[in-house]
């Protein structure tokens, strides 16, 4: 049975990365298309998948702070 607290959160996550979806590198949009479809019914998030989004999220935070100070 699916942690649904887990899937909830990690769901918000996607939500967040689909948000800047036009920030996005290609492969980073890839990646997102693919979760997106992996985690369309509730399951346990894998861990790789969850330090996957935490990172594309925390990279377009570093880009729009390196864009505002160029």
């Amino acid at each position: 049975m699916a942690n649904l607290a887990a899937y909830a959160e990690f769901k918000a996550m996607l939500d967040r990365a689909a948000e800047v979806e036009d920030s996005l590198l290609p492969n980073e949009l890839e990646m997102l298309h693919s979760l997106n479809e992996k985690y369309s019914e509730p399951l346990n998030p894998d861990p790789f998948d969850v330090i996957a989004l935490e990172v594309i999220l925390r990279n377009v935070e570093v880009r729009k702070g390196y864009r505002s100070l160029v």
